[in-house]
């Protein structure tokens, strides 16, 4: 009986150890609903209006209004169906490997003919469409621009979230430095430096699960509203853009380049490198994004 005893309490106290930062915190996660698009396969997660923490200080600040977010970053498949699509409608066309499309009204550029991306390892075009490179269809889409981003919004009516909107979805009310808590290794997130079976490149969305990969052990780390890849993979694009002499892209979240883990927490943001003179048709290596839907016209 001591025996069995002593067993008992043993296994109690390495499940309380276990715990994660919500037990500690007496943080509750929310019921996640989620809404599937079904033009796009895309999943999101309803966020509710109300009260947040907000940048390295946890201000508090109240959205009031519902909104519904990716529970992933834009995939590099679900990008190239768009992409043929609007091919096909003849609203982009293929200039020596760049993608243009024709922009009328994108403060603060001045419309004209922007690219939304360009061929390489991850996009290609053969036999009148574009392909993903083979094995690379569930990992995010990056090396995209703002226009790129822009483009795929209004194709399916979305939008890019602001920074508000993205770190309410990554951090609720907690506090957290990291949306699934305080803490980060490489079995949590894909970082410069996290020693991840993926470093120096993308990760399929949603692989920081809890499942075992080829060995490899993760950490479900989901945000607090069940969001994945808020930390580290593809740099995420928001919808504010710092304008001093020329216009800055605001991201959030780290990427797998450049971004170390101290990078890589919620309220981190980055503008591609100032104070160089960057411009908003820039696509860089990292940068990719997940899209907010507006409540009232789901389909």
């Amino acid at each position: 009986m001591v025996i069995r005893s002593f067993v008992l309490a043993l296994i109690i106290l390495l499940f309380f150890s276990g715990c994660s930062d919500e037990r500690e915190q007496g943080i509750v996660r929310p019921e996640v609903v989620t809404w599937m698009d079904n033009r796009t396969d895309i999943i999101f997660h309803k966020i509710p209006k109300g009260p947040f923490t907000f940048g390295e200080k946890d201000s508090v600040i109240i959205l009031d209004y519902d909104y519904y977010i990716m529970k992933y970053e834009v995939t590099s498949q679900q990008y190239v169906n768009f992409l043929n699509a609007s091919y096909k409608d003849g609203e982009i066309w293929l200039q020596e490997d760049f993608i243009y499309k024709h922009f009328k009204d994108v403060a603060p550029k001045p419309s004209g003919e922007y690219y939304l991306t360009q061929l390489g390892e991850r996009i290609l075009f053969e036999n009148g469409q574009f392909v993903v490179a083979e094995g690379l269809e569930q990992h995010p889409m990056i090396g995209v621009g703002w226009f790129g981003c822009h483009a795929f919004c209004a194709y399916y009516g979305y939008r890019l979230p602001n920074q508000e909107e993205w770190e309410k979805a990554a951090r609720g009310h907690t506090g957290w430095d990291y949306p699934w808590g305080n803490d980060i290794d490489g079995a949590r997130a894909n970082y410069h430096g996290s020693g991840g079976p993926f470093e120096g490149g993308t990760s399929p969305v949603g692989f920081y699960d809890g499942r075992v990969y080829d060995g490899f052990q993760t950490k479900d780390s989901p945000s607090y509203y069940g969001l994945y890849d808020m930390s580290g993979n593809a740099w995420e694009y928001t919808a504010d853009i710092w304008v001093e002499s020329v216009p800055f892209h605001i991201g959030a979240g780290g990427g797998f380049v450049y971004h170390t883990a101290a990078m890589c927490n919620n309220w981190y943001r980055s503008s591609y490198g100032l104070p160089y003179p960057l411009n908003l048709d820039r696509c860089d290596k990292a940068d990719g994004f997940r899209v907010v839907k507006d409540m009232g016209n789901e389909n």
